[in-house]
């Protein structure tokens, strides 16, 4: 029997079966009525909100039209329109087609392409701002150098890895609106059949599994597994204070078969196996809340979830395995283990740092007998004139102070001039103009005339972080 269930609202039957107005308090509106009204307050919102990035767009323009770099600004709005046209479609299409596949009012149907339409834009435009990412992708070139563990060119993790990781990030949010919208509403647009021993939470969970849903569960668990896959790589740059390789991988890490490059490969693996045994489960389940689950059906299932556990119980396993070699092999043999791993962390370094041509002079202390250098001599070496004054790094906002004036600082109950003479004195020389302020002060070495002096080096800013009074008018 068709019904309309936005007359239903305002009307009651008869015995009959027939419609007669309905007499007294009107009914309290259903949850798609009530989120239609504050459609047009969302779109008011989100109207502003990309009227304000147009405009910042527009000055963005100006700026790089006033300096001639126009083609730069037009490659960055290409790259960025291109990803917004395709981020808006593929979340638009994931979330109408919940209201388009699914029977549910028309209320409720307006309701997907409004969020579809809205969640399109939004989306688009968040993926639109990681330009930057793409256009390395597409205009990086190869260092010329290969890591260590994966073989791959250093110019992968510069240029190619941040924009896999975006378009990861953003797949997975996307999916994972889709995959909301198409539970509630294959929910929504239930029709209850004849139930074959299923009740409760697995009758709920049988009218949610539309095919909708799990075409979109599938792909949100495939996207899973490749982030999972990608985090292989998350081991040249990891953070291993507690280990003798205080940055990169380990040994534990890339070598042996419980290693963690093995398990990210496991873990990929069974996230894929385990989606496809609770689909199956799922498929199975919504057949018998509809009533044509063929015999032997629930032995399946039990099956199905044998196997399911099974293999998140093997992804624990391997975890715990790596944790008990750490624990046994590696940690009691650091650092003699890990000293290849070493070696590549320093040489790394020194790569980054251009440091590998440095000149290694031995040192050769005086005897008892040798004669006291002059003091004058002593003064003019470039080690003495050099010589910092100041601490390593002075700035007011970094987190960490040096040891060496920590407790001169706690004494004075915070004074940053013990702490920072030189920064406090240009702060003094700019009494006059009290908009300018500096935020840290950094020693720096030049030649000069042929010798090296050391100087301080500040950039005059106005503080936006601390803003003056006058500075908010």
């Amino acid at each position: 029997m068709n019904e309309n269930p936005e007359r239903r609202a305002d009307t009651q039957t008869d015995r009959s079966g027939g419609y007669v107005p309905r007499i007294g308090p009107p009914l309290v509106s259903d949850a798609s009525a009530l989120l239609m009204r504050l459609v047009p307050l969302a779109w008011v919102v989100l109207g502003f909100f990309l009227l304000d990035r147009v405009s910042v767009l527009l000055a963005d323009y100006w700026l790089f039209q006033s300096v001639g770099l126009e083609e730069i600004f037009w490659t960055n709005v290409r790259t960025g329109a291109v990803l917004y046209v395709v981020a808006f479609l593929v979340g638009f299409a994931g979330i109408a087609a919940a209201g388009l596949t699914n029977p549910v009012s028309r209320r409720a149907r307006r309701f997907a392409l409004h969020a579809g339409l809205m969640l399109g834009l939004l989306g688009g435009y968040f993926l639109s701002l990681r330009y930057g990412d793409y256009l390395l992708t597409f205009r990086g070139t190869g260092f010329g150098e290969t890591d260590p563990v994966f073989g791959r060119d250093i110019g992968f993790y510069v240029f190619t890895l941040p924009s896999v990781w975006t378009t990861i990030i953003w797949a997975l949010s996307a999916v994972g609106a889709g995959l909301a919208f198409a539970i509630v509403y294959a929910y929504m647009g239930r029709r209850d059949g004849r139930s074959s021993g299923t009740g409760g939470l697995w009758r709920v969970i049988g009218h949610a599994s539309s095919p909708l849903t799990l075409v979109a569960f599938l792909i949100f668990a495939l996207v899973s597994a490749v982030a999972v896959w990608f985090s292989r790589y998350d081991v040249l740059l990891r953070d291993n204070s507690g280990s003798a390789v205080f940055s990169g991988a380990t040994y534990v890490d890339v070598t042996g078969l419980f290693s963690t490059v093995n398990y990210y490969s496991l873990t990929a693996f069974v996230i894929v196996g385990a989606a496809l045994g609770i689909t199956y489960i799922l498929v199975q389940n919504r057949r018998a809340v509809r009533g044509t689950a063929s015999a032997g059906w629930g032995r399946r299932v039990r099956l199905a979830g044998i196997a399911v556990f099974a293999l998140v119980a093997a992804d624990f396993s391997f975890r715990v395995g790596i944790l008990v070699r750490e624990t046994v092999a590696v940690s009691p043999n650091e650092p003699v283990i890990q000293l290849e791993y070493i070696e590549r962390h320093i040489n790394a370094t020194r790569a980054a740092y251009d440091l590998d041509d440095i000149e290694t002079v031995r040192f050769i202390p005086n005897g008892t007998g040798d004669p006291i250098e002059a003091v004058d001599s002593l003064l003019a070496s470039p080690t003495l004139v050099n010589a910092p004054l100041w601490p390593g790094f002075v700035s007011r906002l970094e987190r960490l102070i040096d040891p060496q004036h920590a407790e001169r600082v706690l004494l004075t109950g915070g004074d940053a001039t013990v702490y920072a003479p030189s920064l406090e004195i240009f702060k003094q020389q700019q009494k006059l103009r009290t908009y300018y302020d500096f935020l840290d002060l950094d020693p720096v070495r030049y030649v000069l005339d042929g010798d090296i002096h050391m100087f301080a080096s500040a950039v005059r800013e106005i503080p936006l972080i601390e803003p003056k009074p006058w500075l908010a008018w």
